[in-house]
């Protein structure tokens, strides 16, 4: 492979001007400006070469993620407390931003449940799934459940103006969910997806 590129080399600088051909094929390339140039044409080719392989080999080969890698904003928020999520509403209701407060006492009320055991615990669960848990644990918090999802869907997917009465409904159809008898509970395994809206704001 190098006499192949030694010849065409060659080939190229004898066609130059001012510089001379070998006196035979293979031989080095006659006058030094042919020669200088044709080692930085070979290593230029070779850098482009490895600059190729890298990007492949980065692209094709997966990357070893760290363990903090695979800690996503949902699974994060998941963790988080139901007093925590308490806290954050206050604070919001005090500056009165009440979507973000709405937001956080339905953040509140699901990992209440979870903590209960009324509805899976997962992550990115939809208000069609929790639905469906309540459905079976708790039949009697259908109803205020589906008035407390409606009051954070509609200020946080449709921006609909949300305020102080709005989160106080909200406040009323939860307290009605958590005073619901509890028909049995429930494991952490998955249920039947239903209905559409995510809650991953």
């Amino acid at each position: 492979m190098g006499d192949w590129i030694g010849e065409r080399l060659d080939d190229l600088f004898s066609r130059l001007p001012g510089v001379d051909a070998p006196s035979a094929p293979g031989a080095p390339l006659g006058g030094g400006v042919g020669s200088l140039l044709g080692w930085l044409l070979v290593m230029a080719a070779l850098v482009v070469v490895v600059i190729v392989v890298v990007l492949v080999i980065r692209r094709w080969v997966p990357r070893v993620r760290e363990p903090s890698d695979r800690v996503t904003h949902l699974d994060t928020e998941h963790r988080r407390s139901a007093s925590q999520w308490a806290s954050d509403a206050e604070r919001y209701e005090a500056e009165g931003n009440w979507k973000l407060a709405i937001r956080a006492r339905f953040r509140e009320l699901v990992r209440t449940l979870v903590d209960r055991s009324q509805v899976a615990d997962l992550p990115g669960r939809t208000t069609g799934e929790m639905l469906a848990d309540l459905t079976t644990t708790t039949p009697d918090a259908v109803d205020a459940f589906h008035t407390a999802a409606l009051l954070f869907e509609l200020p946080w997917y449709a921006d609909v103006p949300t305020g102080e009465t709005e989160n106080a409904r909200f406040r009323a159809a939860a307290e009605s969910v958590l005073a619901a008898e509890v028909s049995e509970r429930i494991d952490a395994g998955p249920s039947e997806r239903v209905g559409r809206v995510e809650i991953r704001a």
